[in-house]
């Protein structure tokens, strides 16, 4: 492997050395080591642990503000027409007999991270752990799922976790308490827990609260510079919602929190930061109506916990209860969801536009998403999801014809940037048995990954799905970029059925695996060549290495220094120079600023179709996504 480096460089590839005496003079930390501080200066970092996310950054399609502008994924193809159930489910733990619950999830770089409450073995329900796994863009498992727990707890673990990530590392809130045999009542602490991108705990978990009431994380947002955590108390003085802000190393600074809202917390709150400023979103009894007519209200305040309102705002006034709120940032405005009991004893999904003070826009002020007799078949809608893609909300929720039971399908709903009900909604969750229950959203840049528990399979478990769009059947072979199967939608041999062709460098099959990689499809014709050695630079943009005996091509694959340092994962690399004749190359391309790029090579004898191909040198040769 050969690295090179481009912390500032120059047209003309000079480093400029005075830019680092200038940082270790600045009055604010450059924590993520991407030339710009902390909230200082004329030019601010928004996200001060993500190196990929600075003023000027290029704004790729991964659901972020990489830019610092305030707008997430301006100028992708954030419009999801034909949304369809992508192909191929997957369960986050693969393991017999494991039962999970009640998911939540978060969107990263370069995919997904799910917690979900795990109960004991022994099947005792307040028993049990919360667990963590990373998923990849294409649904893919990553390290396989990694408990999460307090010191000297058994284990019982929050049925209402919470991940964010903060462009480096994991947060997840979660409650724990020593519960003995289930049978003495124990109330349980609220947590914090840091990890690092490969899933492994960075020191302990720290409390959140100081009090010994039974503390509970009900929302967290990054906002940069803190973690901040909405937590709950109850049952026990002092009650109410608190706020608490954690530093990126993971210290409490508000360890008893800061009184948000008094009395006995309300559930299904929900917590965003828009860049500038928080927005908490709550459900609570209106003073003048009885205590299950819930209505929803919101408040601002800054990073550091200063409220911009007297108070919280009413945003609803209905005869019947408003419950389940979610929100989302979208670029200059909110956007906000709830179920609504239209009719009392049904609820419906509603959606409004807030503008920066939490105000709704009317028009088109608060809309009526679903109805009885819409096309889901069902009577009642609940656990609505927002989230924002660029250009359009996506609005799933939950529908089911019973409306005593919690489960039922999953369905998208597209809503226009201006809150208008765009086409038919699409189902996600096709099991007859309609028992999809608790689930989390999230956009990617080009689709949507769901994490969804499903109570139709024994032991209730949770699984990955994705919702894609743009989902066609251009070529008219039958399968659709989606649900079919088709990788290809261009051409008419590529689709699920198609035989795989050794050697023109095509996933033929669809299986993700394209020629050699297929083994069950295209057998080695003999030994492969050794693995290259003596990869040096010879020049400033000039590479070689030792001819390998045997080896009449190599291949040249190109990673990212920053994302290798992250993830620890060579598979980022992508082919860079496939099937060179000679043992040398040229790479006159300068890395992206503050990057670098590090070079695999392999060797190959014979044509791509005899799959004699020699290793890439790392722990994944088998999988590495590179040339054919």
């Amino acid at each position: 492997m050969v690295l090179r480096w481009n912390r500032l460089l120059m047209a003309s590839g000079v480093l400029l050395a005075a830019s680092c005496a200038a940082l270790a003079q600045a009055p604010c930390q450059d924590l993520d080591g991407d030339g710009y501080l902390d909230r200082c200066g004329a030019v601010q970092d928004c996200n001060d642990r993500d190196g990929h996310v600075f003023p000027g950054a290029l704004e790729t399609c991964n659901g972020y503000d990489d830019d610092c502008d305030g707008q997430v994924d301006e100028g992708c193809p954030g419009l999801c027409t034909d949304p369809e159930h992508r192909y191929g489910d997957r369960r986050v733990d693969p393991g017999d007999g494991i039962s999970q619950r009640q998911p939540s999830m978060t969107r990263i770089a370069n995919g997904y991270a799910v917690t979900w409450h795990q109960p004991a073995g022994d099947g005792i329900e307040c028993d049990g752990e919360v667990q963590v796994e990373r998923i990849d863009e294409a649904g893919r498992l990553r390290y396989g799922p990694t408990r999460v727990a307090a010191p000297n707890s058994l284990g019982r673990a929050s049925r209402q976790t919470e991940v964010v990530w903060t462009g480096s590392e994991f947060f997840v809130g979660f409650s724990d308490a020593d519960i003995g045999d289930c049978t003495t009542p124990h109330y349980p602490a609220a947590y914090i827990q840091r990890l690092d991108a490969q899933m492994n705990s960075l020191g302990e978990p720290v409390e959140v609260s100081c009090t010994s009431g039974p503390a509970e994380v009900q929302s967290m947002a990054w906002t940069g510079r803190y973690l901040i955590v909405l937590w709950g108390q109850g049952i026990e003085s002092p009650k109410g919602l608190y706020f608490s802000r954690f530093t990126p190393d993971g210290q409490n600074l508000d360890p008893c929190g800061v009184p948000i809202v008094t009395g006995t917390p309300p559930s299904g709150n929900v917590l965003r930061w828009n860049g500038q400023d928080l927005l908490l979103v709550v459900r609570d009894a209106p003073p003048e109506g009885p205590q299950f007519n819930s209505e929803i209200y919101d408040q601002r305040f800054t990073e550091d916990l200063q409220p911009l309102d007297p108070g919280l705002q009413r945003l609803t006034f209905s005869d019947n209860p408003s419950d389940e709120p979610t929100l989302v940032w979208a670029d200059g405005e909110w956007g906000i969801a709830w179920a609504e009991d239209f009719v009392r004893g049904y609820h419906e999904i509603a959606f409004a536009r807030l503008d920066l003070s939490g105000q709704i826009v009317d028009p088109p002020g608060i809309v009526q998403v679903t109805f009885g007799a819409d096309q889901t078949g069902g009577v009642n809608k609940g656990l609505p999801a927002l989230v924002w893609t660029g250009q359009e909300y996506g609005l799933f929720y939950l529908g089911n014809t019973n409306r005593l039971t919690a489960e039922g399908d999953i369905w998208l709903a597209r809503i226009a940037a201006d809150g208008t009900h765009l086409g038919t909604d699409a189902l996600l969750t096709t099991d007859a048995a309609k028992d999809a229950e608790f689930y989390a959203a999230a956009w990617n840049g080009e689709d949507y990954g769901v994490a969804w528990q499903d109570s139709s399979v024994p032991g209730i478990q949770v699984a990955f799905s994705r919702m894609g769009c743009r989902c066609r059947d251009e070529d008219h072979d039958g399968f659709t970029s989606c649900a079919g199967n088709d990788c290809d939608d261009t051409r008419f041999d590529v689709n699920a059925l198609a035989t795989e062709f050794c050697g023109d460098g095509v996933d033929n099959d669809c299986n993700g695996l394209a020629d050699c990689l297929d083994a069950a499809a295209c057998g080695a014709l003999g030994p492969p060549p050794d693995a290259v050695t003596g990869l040096v630079a010879t020049g400033k943009d000039d590479f070689a290495w030792s001819a390998v005996a045997g080896a009449d091509a190599y291949d040249v694959a190109r990673g990212s220094l920053r994302d290798l340092a992250f993830e620890h994962d060579a598979r980022q690399a992508a082919c860079f120079e496939p099937d060179l004749a000679a043992p040398g190359f040229t790479d006159a391309g300068v890395p992206p600023l503050r990057d670098g790029h590090y070079y695999l090579v392999r060797s190959q004898a014979g044509p791509a179709a005899d799959c004699r191909l020699g290793p890439w040198g790392t722990a994944d040769d088998a999988v590495i996504e590179a040339c054919p």
